[in-house]
């Protein structure tokens, strides 16, 4: 790839990516286990992507989404990595400003609900 179409395609894939609300890292592997270091160099133009993960791009893109773990399942594992207590979890999730707060992004970046409240419950978590 010639440099403005790498540039262009950076740019398209971590709009791509922040469009659907992913970590680095959830991206990589929604795109066939690539690491986060791999779509940052993606996204800064270093680093080009192969022609599968280049098709999983346009899939997520046309919102042919893979569905990851459950909810639960990510909060367990966020939870264990910032040290914190399942109670500590369940404060975070029992407040009345939770579904607001969801609305609010929902509406804001045109994404579901569901992605919402994935949103801002890491959000919360990763602020702890």
């Amino acid at each position: 790839m010639e440099k403005d179409e790498k540039d262009r395609y950076a740019e398209y894939v971590r709009s791509v990516r922040e469009r659907l609300g992913m970590y680095r890292d959830e991206f990589g592997e929604a795109l066939g286990g690539l690491s986060a270091e791999t779509i940052r160099h993606v996204e800064s133009g270093h680093q080009n992507l192969g022609k599968a993960a280049q098709a999983a791009v346009e899939k997520l893109a046309a919102g042919e989404v893979r569905e990851g773990p459950p909810l639960y399942a990510q909060l367990d594992e966020k939870a264990k990595t910032a040290g914190m207590t399942a109670e500590e979890i369940a404060e975070l999730l029992v407040d009345e400003s939770l579904e607001a707060q969801a609305a609010e992004i929902a509406r804001v970046l045109g994404c579901d609900l569901r992605r919402a409240y994935t949103i801002v419950i890491r959000e919360r978590v990763d602020n702890q």
